[in-house]
């Protein structure tokens, strides 16, 4: 998966778990049709006097309508980022004992995230904008959807884009993601063997005076340890 659906994804997860915990959307893992989805969306806002709909960046036509409260993920730009990453050769151990080689892209990209705040009235306003505050705060770090790891998040602005005297409230959050890795270059040499013996001269083992074997199974023993501690 591209880095920035990944990204995208997972700070749509935690808004999404955060606006049905507050019963203000249908979770879409129960209710997975379209049919079931518009009934509990129905019956939200019935019950609690308006509901959420979520949005990411896919091209959805009804994240224009205004019958519902509605939050919508969009990325506005990637800069470049302040750090960035050595090009030398990482080695990963393979299922069958061999090695890859791949190699980090140099630079890293800073991305800027807009979350789009559209409700109709004030109430639904304060209600989503305390959700944005206490899940994604000026710094935290969100985790990713996938269960592995997370990434720094960064508020970088909050605004009003709506008048006074527009029928509709909207806000406009920003948020930037720095350091951000778009993939891996595989190494053009490919796959490296593994190594499963390694042969001593007759000769170096009678100067030592010790057995062929014993060397052989010393030598494969301690390359193998510092094999692992150095590549996995």
């Amino acid at each position: 998966m591209d880095v920035q659906e990944l990204i995208e994804r997972s700070i749509y997860e935690k808004i999404r778990l955060a606006l049905v915990s507050e019963g203000l959307t249908p979770d879409i893992v129960t209710n997975n049709t379209d049919t079931l989805y518009n009934a509990a969306l129905q019956a939200i806002e019935t019950s609690k006097g308006f509901s959420v709909e979520l949005f990411g960046s896919s091209s959805v036509e009804s994240k224009g309508e205004r019958k519902y409260a509605r939050v919508v993920l969009d990325w506005v730009l990637f800069t470049e980022g302040d750090i960035g990453t050595t090009p030398e050769v990482v080695y990963t151990k393979q299922e069958d004992g061999s090695f890859s080689k791949t190699v980090n892209h140099i630079s890293s990209y800073e991305g800027l995230l807009a979350v789009a705040v559209v409700c109709n009235n004030i109430q639904e306003v304060r209600a989503i904008n305390s959700i944005l505050r206490e899940n994604l705060p000026s710094k935290s770090y969100v985790p990713y959807y996938t269960g592995s790891g997370n990434f720094l998040i960064l508020q970088e602005s909050s605004v009003k884009v709506s008048q006074t005297n527009d029928p509709l409230q909207e806000w406009v959050y920003t948020y930037l993601i720095p350091d951000i890795f778009f993939g891996l270059d595989i190494a053009k040499t490919g796959e490296v063997t593994e190594i499963t013996s390694i042969t001593i001269e007759t000769e170096l083992s009678n100067h030592l005076g010790i057995s062929e074997e014993v060397l052989v199974y010393e030598e494969e023993r301690v390359f193998d340890q510092t094999f692992d501690n150095t590549f996995e």
